[in-house]
């Protein structure tokens, strides 16, 4: 009893944060090290691809193989993308020269990783300065933050434009929320369970902004190459065997691995994708903090469709809830909850793969999700007197 008890005095106490700071910022050097030394041609290979589906649309052919004769689209420009991404792709990658694509793609990155750190360090203010540091760190340290710059991914741009969307569903901007919104949906894979937050917040002008600028959009882009819209889906979509799907660690690996047909793993996922953040739409979830609204969607859609690790960067905001939560309890067990999900994020993809039962993480991302609602709840019932004291170091 008295081990709890004065486990329970550190933990509230938060002198161990500074060291746990410089800790996380000691990683995140590691990884920008390790950037730094990577080669360049194994650089950005995922810009890369998107440069060659790209530069193939802008000659008026619609990058997917099924769509034509053999040979006149070459393999790697064929896309796994909708056509409601491939203009959103092109803003971001407009000029044939490749190099020019990085030094914007990097301009980008650099803007939404300040707009998340910003974020991030008001929600650990309510600590005071040190848990701001930690909290920024924290985000800073998820081995997908640079991963996904390196690898060429626009995860860090989505996550800044979902704080934006969330920013004017708080202010009832709708129309803003929607164009938000359909900028996050560059990757349709991760912006679509975002949808949810929308909807949870019956912000139905935002979410009508959205679909008829992305079906005009996708409209625009098969247009473009003499197709219609459903025939670029069908192949898509219909005509591929969705293999592509079971790579990385997801629930659609697991359920291939069990033997089922990638088509029926996928179509299991996106239901439990639903099946999770069905509960947000209704009372009480629907009235929770709009950062668990984001830690669901991002859970839910991290769970339910296609992610390689890069896409981890989604589990930012669940993170970011149990941080904050933390921070305001000043419990044990809460930062218990925000350690074990940190491992999941904080390790090393070239650490993670060795790791037995790493699919684990699979299991603990809903629990910390679950924990996190409840303990949201408790607090908007006013059943916990958690207020953040002054921290005592004066910060």
């Amino acid at each position: 009893m008295n081990h709890r008890l004065r486990l329970s005095t550190f933990m509230a106490d938060r002198v161990w944060l500074p060291w746990a700071t410089c800790g996380l910022l000691l990683l995140f050097g590691a990884y920008i090290l390790a950037f730094a030394h990577l080669p360049k041609e194994n650089r950005f290979f995922d810009l890369k691809l998107r440069q060659q589906e790209l530069r193939c649309w802008e000659k008026g052919v619609y990058p997917n193989t099924h769509l034509y004769a053999p040979g006149v689209v070459e393999p790697g420009a064929h896309t796994v993308y909708p056509p409601t991404s491939l203009v959103q792709l092109w803003l971001v990658s407009p000029f044939k020269s490749f190099a020019t694509n990085v030094r914007l793609f990097m301009a980008l990155n650099t803007l939404a990783f300040i707009g998340i750190s910003l974020y991030a360090w008001r929600l650990g203010s309510l600590a005071g300065r040190s848990g701001a540091l930690f909290t920024m760190s924290a985000v800073w340290a998820m081995s997908a933050t640079l991963s996904s710059v390196k690898s060429g991914h626009h995860g860090l741009m989505i996550n800044a434009l979902l704080i934006l969307m969330s920013s004017a569903v708080m202010q009832r901007r709708g129309l803003w929320a929607g164009l938000a919104w359909t900028g996050a949906m560059i990757k349709p894979h991760v912006g679509l369970s975002f949808a949810a937050v929308l909807a949870a917040r019956r912000q139905w002008l935002a979410l009508a902004t959205g679909l008829v600028v992305m079906g005009m959009l996708g409209w625009g882009a098969c247009a473009y190459t003499g197709h219609t819209l459903m025939q670029v889906l069908e192949a898509s979509y219909v005509k591929s065997s969705l293999s592509y799907a079971s790579l990385g660690d997801t629930l659609v690996h697991v359920l291939t691995r069990l033997e089922f047909s990638h088509r029926a793993a996928v179509i299991v996922s996106a239901m439990t994708a639903m099946a999770i953040l069905f509960p947000y739409l209704l009372s009480p979830c629907k009235d929770l903090p709009i950062l668990v609204h984001l830690a669901a969607a991002g859970v839910a859609g991290r769970l339910g469709f296609y992610h390689l690790h890069v896409d981890d960067v989604m589990l930012t905001f669940l993170l970011l809830g149990l941080i904050e939560n933390a921070l305001r309890q000043r419990s044990s067990v809460a930062w218990g909850i925000v350690l074990a999900v940190g491992i999941t994020v904080w390790t090393p993809q070239v650490f993670l793969v060795e790791i037995p039962g790493r699919s684990l993480r699979l299991i603990i991302w809903p629990l910390a999700l679950l924990y996190l609602t409840l303990a949201s709840l408790k607090r908007l019932n006013g059943l916990t007197n958690d207020a953040p004291k002054v921290p005592a170091d004066g910060d």
